[in-house]
């Protein structure tokens, strides 16, 4: 698959809904996502992944490591192995952690000209694309958070 670039445009937005959880409150980022998950777990499970992304890009980029990307199989037994550490994490950590991964993963990927992400062998496209899914997942599960209390339930 080819890579896929989102423009300048499309990473302020994906960058302003992470920031926007800045202003909801402790209580909402403990809130479950799916499962197990909380928001801030969520968050922590960013943070890992687009800081393991800034890595590869990086040692790429430096020093012509190719990039190991790993299969799903593998990423969903990291993220298993993970994730009693990332529901440990105070929440506030798991944000801060969560948005200087976002930035560093930006202007990693905003510094890398089109022809070398283009000769990337994507797994899923452009990495902050899994941001977006994330991102989504907790806006739901905080937009129903809200409605439950304006329900009383």
């Amino acid at each position: 698959m080819g890579a896929y670039r989102l423009g300048p445009e499309q990473r302020v937005v994906l960058r302003d809904r992470l920031r926007a959880l800045a202003d909801v409150s402790d209580e909402a980022l403990c809130h479950p996502v799916d499962g197990e998950w909380t928001v801030a777990a969520k968050l922590a499970h960013l943070a890992f992944w687009e800081a393991r992304q800034v890595g590869v890009l990086e040692a790429w980029r430096r020093h012509g490591l190719v990039p190991a990307w790993w299969t799903a199989e593998e990423a969903h037994a990291v993220n298993a192995a993970r994730l009693p550490s990332w529901l440990a994490l105070p929440p506030r950590v798991a944000l801060a952690q969560a948005l200087a991964a976002a930035d560093a993963l930006d202007q990693v990927m905003a510094e890398l000209p089109g022809e070398l992400l283009a000769q990337l062998p994507w797994r899923r496209q452009e990495p902050a694309l899994h941001r977006g899914e994330h991102l989504d997942e907790i806006e739901r599960a905080l937009a129903a958070r809200r409605q439950l209390g304006r329900t009383g339930a």
